[in-house]
Parts: C-alpha cells; structure tokens; sequence
C-alpha cells in the first residue's frame, strides 16, 4: 500500500491526469500491484487467498476512474483465473469486480458529493466494498465457507474497511496536495504574466525604505542600474525630496492603509523627468510602488495650454466675431429647414456684434438665424443647406437687426 501511494505520487507530479495514457498507465501500475499482492497472500486452503486486491481495486476506481478501474481489474482477473484457480477463483473474481465498481460509483459520485472522499464517505464505500466482500464468501465450498466466516469474517468488516479508509485518505492528501500546487503554479504564472503586462516599473519597499525587489519591463527606465540600488535604502540612492514624498507615502499607507499617490521629478541626462508614484502597502512589512513616467503628458498639456492661451489671444485681438456650433440631429428628409444647432463658443466680440449674451445663445436653438433680417433670411437659410449638403465653406453677406435698427 505505501509502495502504491508513492508511485501514485510520482505519477501525478507534473502529468496530466485528464490525459488517457496516464489513466492507462496508472492502470497498468495498479493492476500490477494487484498481482503482486496475489503473489504474496495470506493463504487459507488451497485456491482460497486474502491479500489487499479489494482495498487498491476500491481505490483505483475512485481516485482513478473508470478507465483505471477496468485495466486493474482486468490484470487482476486475468491473474486470479489462469494462474491461481482453485476454489476460490469465483469469489476473488466477484470480489475484483466489486472492488472496482464499487470505487468508479464512488468517483461518479465525487462530481456532485465532495464529502465522498472525506472520512465518513470513504468509510461507506470501504464497508460496501468488503460487506459485498463478506457475502461473496458463500460463493466458496460450503464447508470452506462456514469457516471463513467464523475466522475472518470480523476482520471483512473491520480491519479491511480500515484499511480502506487509511490508504485512500492518503490518495486524498496526495491529490489536494498537488491540486494545491497546481493552483498554485497557475495563480504565480498568472501574476507574472499581469506584472510582465504592465508598462509601470513596480518597486518593493520595506517599512524604513529599503528596496527589496522591483519589476521594469525594459531597464532602460530605470534611472540606476539595479545593483547600485537593490538591498539599499531610498535616502541613499534618490534626491531628498523624493525620499521625503517616499517615506511620507509609506506613512500614509500605514495610518489608512490605502493607496498613497505623489508625484516626483528626477534630473535624467541633463533634462527633467516627471513620474507618478502610487503605494500600497502589500503586507505587514512591505510596500509596493508603481511609478509611471507622465514626462510626455506633462509635456503634452503644457503645450495645449500654452495653444489654448495662444488660441484665445487670437480671439480676444480679432475684430470679427467668431463662434462655434454643432448639429444636435441630422438634416430632414427635405432639408427646408436649418437643424437645430447648439453653441459650443462664442466669442466676446460676437456678442458684442449682436448685441446678445453668451447664455442667451445657450437657451436658443437657432440664435444666429432669429437676429437676421426678414428679408435676409431665406437667401441665407438656402446658402447655408447648401453649403452643410456640400460639406463646402459657407460665406454669405447678410444683414442683423440689434435694437431696432
């Protein structure tokens, strides 16, 4: 039995156990071990033998499965026939088929009852297997019969179904532990493929500041070779205001035990770089931080701000009015009509053209329309479709009616 939890043990480590040609060759390593107990039984008349058969069979139908079961018991027959015979054969034979039958209903059984292979499960199927075990007994010579009965017939129902129970808790143990670790490769695998996947460089801290590991997907970004850094503390390596914001974000990751977010800038090569920063505390005694260079955003809004400012000085030193508006639905089927617009800017001098305030071409869906004059309107209504159906400039001189004039 240990010989067979071992070799159990070596096979499922790093194998397949959906794969058909480990469920075959577990079979085969069953059945064998099934003969090898036959080769060395408990004898007890000639053709009549007791060994541990029913406990592995019981075994490789539940851990193992059908196909496991069929080829174990198989060999096992085949043994039991041809090369013992005797008085005894029909009953090692239905004492083989209940063994493994017994043990696949199990294993069908697990899919939906976990408790199955805990110990009151495991002690039910090793009963059922060795009660069948204790009535096949008539199937010997009556006067053989009434004596295994009365000689070991305690020991059917008691130190076989214990035997039972020891044997596949271990396969249990063996199976949970290498699901465990399984499990356990895939969530690592998992982890590093997500931390691989992630353009920021990650940094470990420990509570006084020291660096304990970090990621960078290229090592190009990092600003120090990691030996000149790795096992160092942040005061020694980073310019003081960035040890600071550090130690401040691992404080504050202490007292909240949230996400601490600051933002830092390095001299790199004579030029300015900027970089985010968030950490969180990863456990009792360590901190991980994510900073990501912002140097291009950082860039990139300065320049729209300083294109915004230029924009509007452009706006406020021209003499035209300038204002911008979009469609709030498409043109109807016939396009008699202007759709209603809504205005995204208007500009200062445009209002003062008009004589209109910003919020009121807010509320008004065709503000530009309603100040042009009467007679005005169609030609410009006209030109305007025109121009939207062309998706060309529209340009057309009109005249506005302000106060009355």
């Amino acid at each position: 039995m240990v010989t067979l939890c071992l070799v159990y043990a070596w096979l499922m480590r790093g194998k397949s156990t959906q794969h058909c040609c480990f469920s075959v060759f577990t079979g085969l390593v069953f059945g064998g071990l099934v003969v090898f107990g036959m080769m060395t039984p408990v004898p007890f008349a000639e053709g009549v033998i007791f060994d541990g058969q029913s406990i592995i069979l019981g075994v490789a139908g539940l851990f193992g499965g059908p196909l496991v079961a069929v080829i174990a018991a198989l060999i096992a027959v085949i043994y039991r026939v041809i090369w013992i015979g005797g008085s005894g054969m029909l009953m090692g034979v239905g004492v083989i088929i209940t063994a493994a039958t017994i043990g696949c209903v199990g294993h069908r059984l697990r899919r939906t009852v976990p408790w199955i292979i805990r110990f009151p499960g495991l002690l039910m199927i090793g009963m059922s297997i060795h009660v069948v075990m204790f009535f096949l007994t008539w199937l010997l010579p009556v006067e053989l019969s009434a004596s295994v009965v009365r000689t070991i017939g305690w020991l059917m129902v008691t130190i076989y179904p214990a035997g039972f129970v020891l044997v596949a808790m271990g396969f249990a143990a063996m199976e949970n532990y290498f699901q465990t670790e399984s499990a356990l490769r895939r969530s690592e695998a998992r982890h590093r493929a997500l931390v691989d996947a992630i353009p920021d460089m990650i940094f470990v801290f420990s509570k006084d500041g020291t660096i304990t590991d970090f990621h960078a997907r290229d090592h190009d970004d990092l600003v120090l070779d990691p030996a000149l850094f790795l096992g160092k503390k942040v005061d020694d390596v980073l310019p003081r205001h960035v040890v600071r914001q550090t130690h401040d974000a691992i404080n504050h990751a202490v007292a909240t035990g949230g996400v601490a977010h600051y933002e830092y800038q390095l001299e790199i090569g004579g030029k300015t770089r900027y970089f985010e920063a968030r950490l969180i505390a990863g456990s009792r005694d360590d901190f991980v931080a994510n900073s990501r260079d912002i140097t291009d955003r950082i860039e990139a809004a300065r320049q729209l701000r300083e294109s915004r400012e230029m924009h509007e000085d452009l706006i406020a030193s021209t003499m035209a009015g300038i204002y911008r508006i979009r469609q709030k639905e498409p043109l109807g089927p016939e396009g008699r009509e202007l759709p209603r617009l809504e205005y995204e800017f208007v500009s200062d001098r445009y209002c003062e053209i008009t004589g209109s305030r910003t919020n009121e071409y807010k509320r008004s869906e065709r503000p530009t329309f309603e100040i042009i004059h009467p007679e005005d309107q169609q030609s410009w209504l006209e030109a305007n479709l025109e121009a939207i159906r062309k998706g060309e400039v529209f340009k057309k001189d009109v005249r506005i009616q302000r106060d009355g004039e």
